[in-house]
């Protein structure tokens, strides 16, 4: 067996045609069957942004990044990198078997949401413990910590935030508002988390390295799932929006800094939904791009992968498996990371 470490890209998934939506849409209900209306709209957006997601193709594409500079730096067999979605194949636990399967020296599994949320690590504890059964004894097996702080990430969104108000109309670029998003989560899922420290955190560290001053930019959060009747965190954009136009700002530039590709709720609900709501309310509107399987993003990731199998993230893949809650997770929302 080849002494290497093996890294495995977690992510949501996506549906990746049309015929893909309704066992997509099942999977994330745990194999209930899926409510028609609900059903129905997910379809619809999938047409608006062109009949697929590119999510699963950008998460592959970093993959194949992220292993190419990984070996370039440390030789052939050293790292080998997988991908594997909640939702969709390859799904994670199969990916994290096999990973575990293929190493002497480590698995280290790296969601690609640069925030610590409950959701986002109880999401993945099933893959986690196929990859520790297959594991040869000894062998560690952990899941990443946040990232979002890493200065390749940060200095790419300074420099998307940068494009987008260059892309603003000329009168909205003076002083355009900036809006940092991240997926809404059920409030009873945010008592005690470190999830908005850590977005209100990352969204001050992009701001301070693109010169943007605290007054003019703030946090907010998009696509909330209108399924069930729980409180879910906000505001939510698309009532922020109407303040700022009230306030007189002539633009608003919108930075999904929670999330990290292309997805439904990028191109669905900022791309066209929150686009359309900012526009009737006579705002510029304009979308930090995404840092997809950019090299930025990759160097940001081979940072997190460096850092921690030398032990300097907290100590050589240590994971705190008592501060996980031991319950099941299902997605609350279709198109979300």
């Amino acid at each position: 067996m080849p002494k290497r470490f093996v890294i495995v890209l977690l992510s949501h998934g996506a549906a990746d045609r049309m015929e893909d939506i309704e066992p997509y849409y099942r999977h994330i209900r745990g194999d209930q069957p899926a409510v028609p209306a609900v059903l129905e709209a997910l379809r619809q957006h999938y047409r608006e942004i062109g009949g697929r997601s590119p999510l699963n193709a950008i998460t592959q594409a970093t993959a194949a990044a992220l292993e190419e500079v990984l070996v370039r730096q440390h030789g052939v067999g050293s790292f080998r990198v997988f991908y594997g979605f909640r939702h969709t194949p390859p799904f994670a636990e199969t990916v994290m078997s096999e990973a575990g399967s293929q190493t002497e020296r480590g698995v280290l599994a790296i969601p690609l949401a640069p925030h610590v949320s409950r959701f986002t690590e109880l999401g993945y504890q099933k893959a986690l413990a196929a990859a520790r059964a297959e594991a040869p004894d000894r062998v560690p097996v952990a899941l990443s910590g946040p990232w979002h702080l890493e200065p390749e990430l940060v200095e790419f969104w300074a420099k998307s935030v940068h494009r987008a108000i260059d892309r603003l109309f000329p009168e909205a670029r003076a002083a355009p508002k900036v809006l940092f998003t991240a997926h809404s989560l059920p409030e009873r899922m945010l008592k005690g988390s470190p999830y908005p420290g850590q977005l209100a955190e990352g969204a001050r560290a992009i701001a301070e390295r693109a010169g943007i001053p605290p007054e003019r930019f703030e946090t907010c959060w998009q696509s909330a799932s209108p399924a069930g009747d729980e409180g879910w965190a906000g505001p939510d954009l698309l009532e922020v929006l109407p303040g700022i136009a009230a306030q007189g700002s002539r633009g608003v530039v919108v930075v999904p800094h929670g999330f990290v590709s292309e997805h439904l709720e990028v191109l669905y609900d900022l791309d066209i939904r929150a686009k359309k709501a900012a526009e009737d309310l006579g705002l510029g509107y304009a979308r930090a791009e995404m840092p997809n399987a950019s090299p930025l993003l990759v160097s940001a990731l081979a940072s997190v992968v460096e850092a921690t199998v030398s032990g300097r993230r907290g100590g050589p893949f240590t994971v705190d498996q008592a501060s996980l809650p031991q319950e099941p997770l299902r997605s609350t929302h279709p198109g979300s990371l």
